[in-house]
């Protein structure tokens, strides 16, 4: 699906097209002979954070925004495949910093940050809108199962990012709903996603819900 990036709009325009374009595909399921109770989202980086948001927020309405067709139709998702998605903003220079990695693009709590940007002002004098942007701060019991893939030397995501969502999930849904693979050597993105054999881990975990 297409969404507004940040030189068009900022937070939450992206999260409000990702929920409309759900709930579209879910009104008009029939027509295109879609099964509207086996809708998964699955984005890398950016749309990584997309994706979680748009699982752990189920149909919160706060994240609706400007777009308001369809709203008597659940945004809720049923699987989530999350590719090295920036998950909480607030952590990732510390995150960078213990790691050793250094980040190719630059401190995130810098007011030109790409983070900063989709905000819509420097994430730290922006603490309460950019946490909205964490979907670990919207889990619950009734999230879908998430499988969560990190490369170990990412250098535009701490690979932390992913480990935390993946232990704050699996404290609220289970193991059994949470999968986290650190693909070693790997960095944002690349050969080690697209191979085959890893994409059908992905396949094989979406045909399971």
């Amino acid at each position: 699906m297409d969404y507004r990036l940040s030189d068009e709009a900022v937070f939450p325009a992206a999260i409000s097209d990702v929920k409309a374009a759900i709930r579209f595909i879910k009104a008009n399921a029939q027509q295109y002979n879609l099964n509207p109770d086996k809708i998964a989202t699955w984005g890398d980086s950016a749309g990584g954070n997309l994706a979680a948001l748009a699982g752990t927020s189920g149909d919160d309405a706060s994240l609706n925004g400007d777009n308001s067709e369809n709203l008597n139709v659940s945004s809720a998702v049923n699987a989530v495949v999350d590719w090295f998605g920036p998950i909480d903003f607030l952590l990732m220079d510390e995150q960078f910093a213990a790691s050793g990695v250094t980040p190719k693009m630059g401190l995130t709590s810098s007011p030109t940050s790409p983070e900063s940007q989709y905000i819509g002002g420097n994430i730290t004098e922006n603490v309460a809108q950019t946490q909205k942007a964490n979907p670990e701060n919207y889990i619950t019991a009734g999230d879908p199962a998430f499988f969560i893939q990190h490369g170990s030397t990412d250098q535009n995501v701490p690979t932390q990012q992913s480990i935390n969502l993946a232990q704050k999930l699996t404290a609220v849904l289970g193991s059994d709903k949470v999968t986290l693979t650190i693909l070693e050597g790997a960095g944002h993105g690349g050969e080690a996603f697209n191979v085959t054999e890893n994409l059908d881990k992905v396949f094989t975990f979406l045909d399971g819900f």
